[in-house]
């Protein structure tokens, strides 16, 4: 066993696709109350400090390695997350002796601890039996921090039988690998093809195995302005099952397990669906195009000329509602191509204003209240 959790943890620093400022590593303890449960008659706990203290032991010189556990302190406080020392701040025996230490107490604010992880390097070693539990989504979470940092891995050490579903969306998300605790055999062929893969030069790496997460790069824009504009997309497996969100994003990178997707992209009322075959390895980018698009700017006023802050509401020539602006004096929007109606509603008074948008066009009309 010592000799797999050595190839572990040289393999997962060393695995083809991370980029780690120098060599840094940070182990997330889950220090949660249910770690005294038991796993094939040990506490998870005592399981989790042989794996820390055989690491650390071993652990090359030239990797700096930080330590981080969240529920150690206090019952139920879900702030509960602590940096016991930064990548590289700790000789690695001082570090096992804080380890050693942890003593598992309150409630597992995995989402929350993997924002902190993520801030000191982009490799995390999760070490945890489970969910959340603090009213976070650690698997929206995981999505964000990859999309803000690419290079960021998560690999996880499970105590459990089945993994939580959040342990196994944290590792899909992140292209990470997902151990189980107790899986011996598991344990061994993991070892051996993260081995392999560490000490194969890049050019003769293999190619990505069938469960090698694959990666969406989306956007959305106008087909005659350059840039891309914010949208939402929403991503639905073959089976119709919701896997992610995400909200006014100009540009979404999400990873993702081989399989079968369905994309909604939303702007505005418009919706556009694609539908993508993802393979191992795999970068696929694709750009919805939402058609030409021209401008329009709305401005409201008293009659003496000073700015009103009115609510304007835009319809489409066949009188769906497209878009709403709240209490502004003045609207710059880009939309596609028509013919709309626009009303401006201010202290009472209402007025209304057809106006016809044309590509790469700027239209304008000016609202003046009593």
């Amino acid at each position: 066993m010592r000799f797999l959790l050595t190839s572990l943890l040289s393999a997962c620093l060393l695995l083809p696709g991370i980029s780690l400022a120098n060599d840094q590593l940070v182990i997330l303890l889950d220090a949660s109350n249910s770690m005294w449960g038991e796993l094939d008659g040990q506490h998870k706990i005592s399981i989790a400090r042989n794996r820390l203290s055989t690491l650390l032991k071993d652990a090359p010189e030239q990797y700096d390695i930080g330590l981080m556990a969240y529920g150690n302190r206090r019952k139920s406080d879900c702030h509960d997350i602590n940096t016991l020392a930064t990548p590289g701040e700790l000789p690695k025996d001082q570090l096992l002796h804080q380890a050693l230490g942890i003593m598992p107490k309150g409630r597992s604010p995995l989402g929350a601890a993997l924002q902190q992880a993520a801030k000191l390097g982009n490799h995390i070693l999760l070490i945890s039996d489970g969910n959340e539990s603090c009213d976070a989504d650690p698997c929206a979470i995981s999505q964000q921090l990859k999309t803000d940092n690419p290079d960021l891995r998560v690999d996880i050490l499970a105590f459990q039988d089945k993994p939580a579903h959040t342990l196994e969306c944290i590792t899909a998300n992140t292209g990470g690998a997902l151990l189980s605790a107790n899986e011996t055999q598991a344990w061994e062929q993991m070892a051996s093809k993260l081995h392999t893969a560490a000490s194969t030069p890049a050019s003769n790496k293999p190619p990505a195995t069938g469960n090698t997460p694959g990666t969406l790069k989306l956007s959305a824009g106008a087909s005659n302005q350059p840039g891309n504009l914010m949208a939402s997309f929403l991503i639905y497996d073959n089976d119709e099952h919701h896997i992610a969100s995400y909200t006014a994003q100009t540009e979404v990178t999400h990873s993702i397990a081989p399989g079968t997707y369905r994309v909604d992209m939303l702007w505005g009322e418009l919706k556009q669906s694609h539908t993508f075959d993802v393979t191992p390895g795999q970068t696929i980018q694709y750009h919805f195009d939402l058609g030409p698009m021209g401008q329009i700017k709305l401005q409201s006023r008293h009659g003496d000329g000073q700015p009103a802050e009115a609510n304007f509401t835009l319809y489409t020539d066949d009188e769906h509602y497209f878009a709403s602006q709240l209490l502004k004096h003045e609207v710059s929007e880009t939309i596609p191509v028509g013919t709309y109606r626009i009303t401006a509603s201010f202290e009472g008074q209402t007025q209304e204003a057809r106006m016809d948008v044309k590509a790469a066009a700027t239209t304008k009309h000016l609202f003046q209240f009593k």
